[in-house]
């Protein structure tokens, strides 16, 4: 019959050593729960709201230390910087004139996250563009602008409706590195923050140097 120890004899050490010996799988299952506690207190106390997605299709990806401030856009329309930001995905790359099943399904999870709301402003070159337009998932811009505003914008409309603004040399997207020369920025027909997305539409085309 084996001997129950006794603590009372026992060294602190080998108290420590004792409880260790028999206990430390409730030792680490406790631990375990407190860290994950942890991290998911932290991760809901550090998270902010998005109020912009912001998708920029085969553009070129900024270094994470490259990112653009919109510091003035959240003081422009009253946002919480603290709680609250602008998110730019530039990781889409989509190549129509490929059949590779990895073009092909990048370019369905793309359709698949815009019907979802998850992109409120969305640029891309001509041809990606166009194909989304025609798909049904670029918003009409008449819903956005007044008919006065179009036509002062008339220069720079692209497709056979309102469905985006092409914006080249000195516009903000080129500016910023996304493009080399030009791409069409448009309103995504699923977004989730539609009042949010017409703000950051405008103060893109603001910054875009348009006549």
């Amino acid at each position: 019959m084996e001997k129950k120890a006794d603590l009372k004899t026992m060294t602190w050490k080998q108290r420590i050593g004792f409880v260790w010996d028999y206990y430390r799988l409730v030792i680490l299952a406790v631990v375990a729960v407190i860290i994950l506690i942890g991290m998911t207190v932290h991760h809901y106390m550090t998270t902010k709201e998005d109020i912009s997605q912001i998708v920029l299709v085969n553009a070129k990806s900024m270094p994470a230390d490259e990112e653009p401030d919109f510091s003035e856009f959240m003081e422009q329309y009253g946002y919480d910087t603290a709680v609250q930001e602008v998110v730019v995905n530039d990781a889409y790359y989509v190549d129509l004139t490929s059949t590779d099943t990895s073009n092909l399904y990048s370019y369905q999870s793309l359709q698949t996250v815009i019907a979802g709301g998850g992109v409120d402003v969305l640029g891309a070159d001509e041809m990606v563009f166009e194909n989304l337009a025609q798909s049904g998932a670029i918003a009409d811009l008449t819903q956005y602008f007044s008919k006065d505003e179009l036509e002062q914008l008339k220069d720079y409309i692209f497709y056979t409706f309102a469905a985006g603004i092409r914006l080249g040399a000195g516009s903000w997207p080129v500016e910023h590195g996304y493009y080399e020369k030009e791409c069409i920025l448009g309103i995504a027909l699923g977004s989730e923050h539609k009042e949010a997305a017409e703000q950051m539409f405008r103060y893109l085309l603001e910054k875009s140097n348009l006549d």
